[in-house]
């Protein structure tokens, strides 16, 4: 029997066809602000909010957060990781206007003693289409 528990390991993000898992560490979807009747009745999510990282290679995910109010741009949330979507482990396809950085850093962050470490910075961009993806 296949899982269909969501766990912090298999989400997959595509965004525009490109998997942006390696430059995310926090990918969430949520309803945003509520303000009128409608949008409380609403089961759709309004907001993509991701932690990036921030590289500074052309076409990366941080490039796009900093270039901002672009064009929209197509994401594929798949949050067991699967390949093909079913009705068991479907997925969820959407519309997302990208923009930058909306929490308190930009670009920089805390020293770190592991080179390695590579500093992130807060995104919340806006969904205007989604759709669950179930074959």
């Amino acid at each position: 029997m296949a899982t269909t528990r969501i766990n912090g390991r298999d989400l997959v993000l595509l965004i525009d066809s490109v998997d942006r898992s390696d430059e995310t560490t926090t990918v969430t979807l949520g309803y945003g602000t509520r303000q009128t009747f409608s949008d409380m009745r609403g089961a759709i999510p309004k907001r993509l909010d991701m932690t990036i990282l921030q590289d500074l290679v052309a076409g990366s995910l941080y490039q796009l957060a900093m270039a901002g109010g672009g064009a929209q741009v197509t994401g594929v949330l798949k949050p067991l990781g699967n390949v093909l979507p079913s009705v068991e482990q479907p997925h969820y396809s959407f519309n997302v206007t990208p923009a930058g950085p909306t929490g308190d850093t930009y670009m920089g962050g805390d020293a770190a003693a592991d080179g390695s470490q590579t500093l992130t910075a807060e995104v919340q961009w806006l969904i205007t289409d989604w759709t669950e993806v179930t074959a």
